[in-house]
């Protein structure tokens, strides 16, 4: 169990298979999934399936897996010190396991609590999260940096255009702004809605 999380605290926002981390592991697939389910109903694992309407279709894509408490995250993977800070690709991928947790709890309307997954189109440009809300899909994007490219928003913009979207979310570093059918807000602000 501790190999497990130490593992999902190493490839947290990433999609796997059970397959792969059994074989890492060296322990059955069933294994796996069982452990998983352990830690998930503690809420300290949160996994992640494809957006799609079509139940099959979730099915059959590759899940994304999270460990959901960041500071223990980085404590398994030995990356909580001074040079974390520099590390801009640590960053995001701690802006992203935040905004995946929080986007959870801010989006539960009268008890419900929302279904959150992932999207990438067929050219691999991805959302990091969307959350499902009365059958209405918020697109969200984790880009926690100041300089954002079109480049950069080319999978939220497709899944906006593909879904016909009314608004998507980018959350920046210290960027406030809308632009078309964006919304660019900054993590710490983010983080205080509720």
């Amino acid at each position: 169990m501790e190999d497990l999380t130490t593992f999902i605290a190493a490839e947290s926002s990433q999609v796997f298979t059970y397959e792969n981390i059994a074989r890492n592991l060296s322990i059955t697939d069933d294994t796996v999934r069982e452990y998983l389910d352990y830690l998930e109903s503690v809420f300290l694992v949160s996994r992640e399936q494809f957006y799609s309407k079509s139940r099959a279709k979730r099915i059959r894509k590759q899940d994304k897996i999270y460990l959901n408490n960041v500071g223990l995250r980085n404590v398994l993977i030995n990356i909580l010190n001074e040079q974390l800070f520099a590390d801009d690709k640590e960053l995001g991928k701690i802006a992203e396991i935040l905004v995946h947790d929080h986007s959870k709890r801010l989006f539960c309307f009268d008890y419900v609590k929302p279904e959150v997954f992932y999207w990438k189109n067929k050219s691999g440009k991805e959302v990091d999260v969307v959350v499902e809300v009365h059958n209405k899909a918020i697109p969200i994007e984790v880009k926690y940096k100041n300089n954002i490219s079109s480049d950069d928003l080319k999978g939220i913009n497709s899944f906006i255009l593909e879904k016909k979207g009314s608004l998507g979310l980018v959350i920046t570093k210290d960027i406030i702004d809308k632009k078309e059918k964006l919304i660019f807000i900054p993590l710490w602000m983010f983080l205080l809605l509720c």
